[in-house]
C-alpha cells in the first residue's frame, strides 16, 4: 500500500545479549513512579548467543503515531527509470521526545538509489533504509524521500 493514515508505530527494545539467551518469552519490566513494578511488555526471542544484538517488539506506542503517503511517481521507459517519493509524519502526543526509527523497503525492483533525503539514513542494506527520527514532546516530525529504480533493456 502507497499510502496509510494514522497508524500505531511499535515500541521495541533493542540490546546485545549480556550471556547466552535461550529461547522463549522475554518481558521488560520498570519501576513506576510508587515503586510498582510495571510490565512494559513481552516477545518470544530466539537463542541469543553473548553480544548478539536482541530485539524484543514490546507492543504499540501510546503517544506515537505515523502516516505515510506517496508524494511524487515519475517513470521513464525510454531512460529505464522510475522515480517515487514519499513523505513520512511522525506525531508524539507524549511528555518526552522520542527517537523513531522508520524502516522502509525500496521494492519495485531490485537496483535502486536513494535520490534525496531530508534526513540521513543510519543504514542501508540492498532492501532497506533505515532512518533514525527525533520526534519532539508534543510535536510532529517529517521524513521526506526519494528513490530511483532503474532497469536495463534485458529487464524489459
Amino acid at each position: 500500500n502507497d499510502s496509510y493514515q494514522d497508524q500505531p508505530v511499535a515500541s521495541t527494545l533493542l540490546f546485545k545479549a549480556p550471556a547466552a539467551l535461550p529461547a522463549g518469552t522475554l518481558r521488560a519490566v520498570t519501576v513506576d513512579r510508587d515503586g510498582a513494578t510495571e510490565l512494559l511488555g513481552q516477545d518470544d526471542i530466539p537463542d541469543s548467543p553473548e553480544g548478539q544484538q536482541v530485539r524484543v517488539t514490546l507492543g504499540e506506542s501510546f503517544d506515537l503515531r505515523a502516516s505515510r503517503e506517496r508524494t511524487a511517481f515519475e517513470a521513464n521507459k525510454g531512460a529505464r527509470t522510475m522515480d517515487e517519493a514519499f513523505r513520512i509524519t511522525l506525531g508524539n502526543g507524549g511528555d518526552t521526545a522520542r527517537t523513531v526509527t522508520v524502516r522502509e523497503h525500496p521494492n519495485r525492483w531490485n537496483a535502486w538509489k536513494l535520490v534525496s533525503s531530508s534526513v540521513r539514513p543510519d543504514k542501508r542494506t540492498p532492501d532497506t533504509l533505515e532512518f533514525a527520527i527525533d520526534v519532539p514532546a508534543h510535536g510532529k516530525a517529517v521524513l521526506d524521500y526519494r528513490v530511483r529504480y532503474t532497469w536495463l533493456a534485458k529487464d524489459e
